[in-house]
């Protein structure tokens, strides 16, 4: 092969390559267009109020992809308006409801600091215990049953936290009652979380650090029903201690609130 032929089939080879690049560039152009009609705002210069009434409508039918994307855009174009502010209340209710626990929070939070003393922030701090009592949960803890305070208790506490909160500030919204019962609840399962930790302690005979627990339990959760067991956890914790007069204090107090709760229980 001479030197002409060589350089021709150089050329050639180069303008192929230079096709080939022109070819992806165009279709990186095309599918960057495609991406940006499909992530165009559909609800772009919509009045406020008929892209409240699109989200809420998608959330009453159950389409919580599509309410989130209402109200989203509504919050960006008409921020504080009266339409973006119940908006943004139920964007809370839809972030759960499609899965989303973190934005679920954010939202609920955003909303709380925006209008601290509007009266339905009693619902984002009620949405808030909600979506921490099922946060971290497994799908197969949320629909078999399973016991509760053997799992981690740090969700269970933020929603006490949450729905302690209702009762503080809104004493009077239609939340208060259901926070405060899942509050005795989720106060009797942090009890009984703690109670099965000093038991463990206890059967791995570090019967001080099950002592502490014991104590801890009976301390923080006096009015449940693992407070009483606690109490007798703390007699055999000092039993093996040798603590001959922590020993008798403990079951002084362990039958003196057993009676009181004998006593309660015949009145009943």
């Amino acid at each position: 092969m001479n030197m002409s032929t060589m350089k021709k089939n150089q050329v050639i080879s180069l303008n192929i390559f230079y096709l080939f690049f022109l070819f992806l560039f165009l279709l990186f152009i095309l599918n960057l267009s495609s991406c940006t009609k499909n992530n165009k705002d559909i609800y772009e210069n919509w009045p406020a109020e008929k892209i409240y009434t699109a989200g809420h409508q998608y959330l009453k039918k159950g389409g919580y992809n599509d309410a989130i994307k209402a109200y989203e855009s509504l919050n960006a174009q008409y921020p504080f308006s009266p339409p973006s502010k119940n908006g943004d209340l139920e964007l809370i209710y839809a972030y759960y409801l499609s899965g989303d626990s973190a934005m679920s929070l954010a939202a609920a939070s955003r909303y709380i600091k925006l209008y601290p003393n509007d009266p339905n922030a009693a619902y984002a701090y009620y949405m808030a215990g909600i979506v921490e009592f099922n946060n971290g949960r497994s799908l197969l803890e949320k629909y078999l049953p399973y016991q509760m305070s053997a799992h981690q208790s740090d969700n269970y506490l933020a929603a006490f936290n949450s729905f302690k909160q209702v009762l503080i500030l809104f004493p009077n919204s239609p939340y208060t009652q259901n926070a405060r019962r899942r509050m005795v609840y989720l106060n009797n399962t942090l009890a009984a979380h703690n109670l099965e930790i000093a038991n463990y302690y206890f059967n791995q005979k570090a019967y001080v650090a099950s002592a502490a627990r014991s104590l801890e339990v009976i301390q923080q959760y006096p009015n449940t029903p693992a407070a009483l067991q606690a109490m007798a956890l703390l007699e055999k914790n000092y039993t093996a201690l040798h603590l001959t007069s922590l020993v008798d204090q403990a079951t002084l107090y362990y039958q003196t609130n057993l009676n009181n709760l004998n006593n309660l229980n015949i009145k009943k």
